[in-house]
């Protein structure tokens, strides 16, 4: 069904690349998976070059992840196909001897909920906005800075102004506005 969208597939994974991102749909198999019995589930993911550099421009040592290889979890924006569905949880499918129709649940919900968010979120406003609505679970605030940086610096501004009104004195929040002010956001 990917392959129909441009998708090319590696392994558990596959990638798309368009428009200065990289989309990614991986299928993640449960640690307690034995032989043919057990679960997947559906990770998702959009690399954005631009914003990857964006991160890194302060000095992190980690290196950005290879566009050509890159992992779900390696993405600027990331997310489980079963927070996007309505029930809003951790969706596993079984597999076994009902792989088959689980296969046809998981093509259902891919095509319904993951294309549409990797299309959303492929556009680096759109992701921040995703990410703020998400209230950064899964990535921490910086991510969606450097998206913002890169298309609209006073959205990055207003952004951070937003975080830092709601957010606790801790470390987090600290390296935070570390990052923030390297990148030349008042903070």
């Amino acid at each position: 069904m990917l392959r129909t969208h441009g998708f090319r597939k590696d392994g558990r994974t596959c990638r798309l690349s368009n428009d200065n991102v990289v989309r990614v749909v991986n299928l993640q198999g449960s640690r307690y998976n034995i032989g043919g019995e057990g679960e997947v589930t559906v990770n998702l993911g959009v690399l954005h070059p631009s914003a990857e550099r964006v991160l890194r421009a302060d000095g992190w040592a980690v290196p950005p992840p290879d566009p050509s290889r890159v992992k779900a979890f390696e993405c600027t924006v990331k997310a489980r196909i079963g927070h996007l569905m309505p029930q809003r949880s951790d969706t596993w499918w079984p597999l076994g001897r009902r792989t088959k129709k689980s296969g046809r649940k998981i093509a259902t919900a891919v095509q319904t909920y993951g294309l549409p968010w990797l299309q959303l979120c492929s556009d680096p406003l759109e992701a921040a906005r995703w990410l703020e609505s998400t209230n950064y679970a899964f990535h921490g605030p910086i991510r969606a800075l450097a998206l913002l940086l890169t298309v609209d610096a006073q959205a990055a501004q207003a952004a951070l102004d937003r975080w830092t009104a709601g957010a606790e004195e801790s470390e987090a929040e600290e390296k935070v506005r570390i990052w923030a002010s390297r990148a030349n956001l008042r903070c």
